[in-house]
């Protein structure tokens, strides 16, 4: 793995999200192991326009934009990203939270993490790591987007993992 070493996690709520299904945890007895913990994100941006564009030229997929009028939220700007059933999420400017590194990494599921690659700077992200063989587990890559959030890339290798679909 090109002195990389990947520890496999702990069994833990999130290994769904983060390692694609039950792959390495098949030996989890079933009533320890759960459907599925991540059931929604959102991305906080401070740009809404130029942050649905960049996931826009990115992912290839289109946003839902949803009014969100409610008096604790009068300053809210929300997108959704397609979804067929799976975990959803959204993108969203709210004068509360600030966008920025530091804050949970979400990975994005991808063919093959060189196609979203080629497409971030161009759409004015950043690549902070390139494609890396992650063994078994396929490949992840880390890139940023236009609002400085951190975000991950991961594409299977193998069949045995779950893979869903955000667009292409």
């Amino acid at each position: 793995m090109g002195g990389v070493t990947v520890r496999r996690p702990a069994a833990s709520v999130f290994y769904n999200f983060v390692w694609g299904g039950l792959g390495i945890f098949a030996d989890v007895p079933k009533n320890k192991q759960m459907k599925s913990v991540i059931n929604w994100f959102e991305i906080y941006v401070a740009d809404f326009d130029r942050a649905k564009k960049f996931y826009t030229e990115v992912f290839k997929v289109e946003f839902t934009d949803r009014v969100v009028e409610t008096d604790r939220h009068t300053q809210m700007n929300y997108a959704t990203f397609p979804s067929s059933g799976g975990t959803g999420g959204a993108i969203v400017k709210i004068d509360e939270v600030q966008p920025g590194p530091g804050g949970t990494l979400l990975y994005f599921d991808c063919e093959d993490v060189e196609i979203e690659l080629s497409r971030v700077e161009k759409a004015g992200g950043k690549i902070i790591r390139p494609k890396l063989d992650i063994g078994e587990y396929g490949f992840i890559a880390f890139i940023q987007d236009t609002e400085g959030n951190m975000l991950g890339l991961r594409s299977a290798n193998s069949k045995k993992h779950v893979r869903g679909s955000i667009g292409r």
